[in-house]
């Protein structure tokens, strides 16, 4: 398993590309380039599926199947299987792909 995050040094990580909802906001749009653009391409088409946690999953699933680009980026994230991982789901909403939940459970109890 291979995890790439975006993430401040103060310890941002919420809303990178300018999620509305987030105080932060697209805090990592001043810093984009080329390099990183192809890193973050490369990285999706090697990998063989996706883990996002829920709130990502929720995000992803509001950008299919209308997603496209020049490069097949949507594509790829589109047709990939997905796991998700959450400790308020108990189902995985939205999808008709290949995919598996992991439900997470807190406070174990005798």
């Amino acid at each position: 398993m291979v995890v790439t995050e975006f993430i401040s040094f103060d310890g941002v990580i919420e809303g990178p590309g300018g999620e509305k909802e987030y105080k932060h906001s697209g805090w990592t749009m001043p810093f984009w380039s080329d390099e990183i653009g192809k890193f973050k391409l490369d990285e999706i088409v090697s990998c063989g599926a996706l883990l996002p946690g829920n709130v990502t999953y929720q995000g992803f699933t509001a950008a299919r199947p209308t997603g496209t680009d020049e490069m097949d980026f949507a594509e790829r994230m589109n047709n990939l299987p997905e796991y998700m991982a959450s400790t308020t789901l108990k189902k995985m909403p939205g999808t008709t792909r290949p995919s598996l939940m992991i439900v997470f459970f807190r406070g174990f109890q005798d």
